[in-house]
């Protein structure tokens, strides 16, 4: 009888052994799921936060940059979705140098405190670490023959995927925001105002009104005005092809009219001693050093 009972408590061990171990693997295959799907959303959020390029090259651009995104690695991803998503962009100065055409950028990131931003370093870099340690380093730390170790292990499944859990709606919260603010700027974009300001944008970053700007600040006067008949002359000397270009698109006869058009100058008037005008402009302080 005895040897009966002890053959029945093996056997009701090895089958919870088994349930155990069937709930563990069910739970670490639920948690590399979930990883891998954080690992999609931050993939999103750094290709949605920051989009740049000429337009004509826009899309194959972005095409390019989902190929490198596509394969790196968590804990690369974890630092790009830090800087594009709580850091302001640095400007660059030489981004659009030899670019002939119009050129789009947008950047979208989440102000946040210095605390705020260390505890979100914090976060990632834990995440990764579980992450890998799941992948990599599961079985030295677990017997597959111990009951024990099984449910120690499964608990500890369960928390992390509590945090799991957290960081899903955190990015999601993140991708749904980015998400809606592109649509409300897709929509702006394809209205009559939002293509009359990609018209606007169109001309002043062209060479010539590139060149006003450098003349005025290389040629004013001690007043800071620049004669705009002095100006022309140069652009005419340099840039005579692009000017004639230029003013045909914008439909405008005379540079003081496709300077007004700019919408980046001051237009001044004055009379000469010989009794003529002279047109005088120089650049509008709070717009100028955007497009310069």
């Amino acid at each position: 009888m005895t040897n009966s009972n002890t053959q029945l408590s093996e056997i009701e061990k090895e089958k919870e052994l088994s349930e155990v171990k069937d709930d563990l693997f069910r739970k670490v295959g639920r948690n590399l799921i979930n990883y891998q799907i954080i690992e999609q959303l931050l993939k999103q959020l750094i290709l949605s936060s920051r989009i740049s390029g000429p337009m004509s090259q826009l899309e194959e651009a972005q095409k390019q940059k989902s190929e490198e995104v596509k394969v790196q690695t968590m804990g690369v991803l974890a630092g790009q979705f830090i800087e594009n998503t709580y850091q302001k962009p640095k400007k660059s100065f030489n981004e659009n140098v030899g670019i002939k055409e119009t050129h789009f950028s947008s950047s979208i990131y989440f102000d946040v405190s210095d605390d705020t931003l260390e505890s979100r370093k914090a976060d990632l870099k834990r995440l990764t670490e579980e992450r890998n340690n799941l992948a990599h380093h599961l079985l030295p730390r677990l017997d597959l023959n111990s009951i024990e170790s099984c449910l120690a292990m499964s608990r500890e499944l369960d928390e992390q995927r509590e945090v799991q859990v957290k960081e899903f709606e955190n990015l999601t919260f993140l991708t749904n925001q980015i998400g809606n603010t592109l649509k409300e700027y897709a929509d702006f974009m394809n209205s009559e105002d939002g293509l009359k300001l990609l018209e606007l944008r169109r001309l002043q970053q062209s060479s010539v009104i590139g060149m006003l700007l450098d003349l005025s600040e290389t040629q004013s006067r001690p007043d800071g005005w620049t004669v705009l008949d002095n100006s022309t002359r140069y652009i005419k000397n340099n840039l005579a092809d692009d000017l004639v270009k230029i003013k045909q698109y914008e439909g405008c006869k005379t540079m003081k009219s496709l300077v007004i058009t700019s919408e980046l100058f001051d237009i001044l008037e004055e009379s000469t001693k010989k009794g003529g005008t002279r047109v005088l402009y120089r650049a509008k302080p709070d717009l100028s050093h955007i497009y310069h």
